[in-house]
């Protein structure tokens, strides 16, 4: 439950840096599509990363 919680923040506070960093206004109308574009590749990145650190995670020596 608490990792959930912790992703659901992760999350939100990711989309609340896209907004504010782009100055996003919803009340336009372009841009949901500009923000959704952003938060997507965003989370690819971080998809992409998290991808890479466990690839490295796995490939250490955990055995004295």
């Amino acid at each position: 439950m608490r990792f959930l919680l912790f992703v659901m923040f992760f999350l939100l506070l990711g989309a609340f840096f896209i907004i504010s960093a782009n100055t996003l206004s919803f009340s336009n109308p372009g841009s949901a599509d500009i923000f959704l574009v952003k938060y997507i590749g965003w989370f690819q990145k971080v998809f992409k990363n998290a991808m890479g650190i466990t690839a490295y995670a796995v490939k250490l020596q955990w055995m004295p």
